[in-house]
């Protein structure tokens, strides 16, 4: 349902709280597959949290979602609240009024339950700044990629030289790679990264259908706008 909202418009916002229990290797990992098609847009916010909390509020939260919609009609701001709730062993309810003050009762316990959760890296970065943020966990932890395709550390340096090459002005500017600097420092994390991804406990899970397409396009799946195809040499 949220893959399908957040495609249709980028008017609608969501945030998602997610349960990642330590040591609840199964857990941890359906919950990721299941919401990473939705961490491509910019527009969804995942919080989680790695210990069991087994209060009655949590379980309520658990299973309900709180709807915000506003739209203009006429010179007027109109206002539609909803809350929904998905329950397992029974009918999903849906409670729909447009007073205020009965949806902050529900938005502040919200607020409160929302606390015990920690942000996932959703935060805006430039793409020198993420790199070596992400440089520095790679060479701290093994990693588990489970993706159609490649990452973009998996591509030799050699060839984002090239495809740098290509990039428009506007969007080396945007990408933070318009100067010589700028640019050193990305060819120095990306091969750092590249030669850390072989390392002894990482893991690589692909499907054939992905490196297919990823070989005919030279676009990733998390392609960055701006960004050329990667020729593959």
């Amino acid at each position: 349902m949220l893959s399908k909202l957040l495609s249709a418009s980028g008017n609608i916002n969501a945030e998602h709280l997610l349960s990642f229990p330590q040591k609840d290797y199964l857990t941890c990992t359906k919950s990721f597959v299941a919401v990473a098609p939705l961490l491509q847009h910019t527009n969804y916010n995942v919080l989680y949290n790695d210990s069991l909390i087994q209060d009655s509020e949590s379980l309520f939260f658990d299973n309900v979602v709180p709807v915000k919609s506003s739209w203009q009609s006429e010179d007027h701001n109109m206002q539609q609240y909803f809350v929904i709730s998905f329950l397992s062993k029974g009918l999903s309810q849906c409670a729909s009024f447009d007073n205020e003050h009965l949806f902050r009762f529900f938005l502040e316990n919200y607020q409160n339950h929302r606390s015990n959760f920690k942000n996932a890296l959703r935060v805006e970065m430039n793409v020198a700044d993420l790199n070596e943020f992400l440089m520095a966990k790679e060479s701290e932890h093994n990693e588990v990629i489970l993706k159609p395709d490649p990452c973009h550390h998996k591509i030799p340096v050699h060839i984002y030289t090239r495809i740098m090459e290509r990039i428009p002005v506007e969007y080396k500017q945007l990408l933070h790679i318009d100067t010589p600097e700028r640019v050193e420092r990305i060819q120095m994390t990306l091969e750092s990264r590249y030669n850390s991804t072989c390392r002894k406990g990482n893991f690589n899970i692909m499907t054939k259908p992905g490196l297919l397409k990823f070989a005919k396009s030279g676009i990733l799946s998390e392609h960055l706008e701006g960004l050329p195809p990667r020729i593959i040499e």
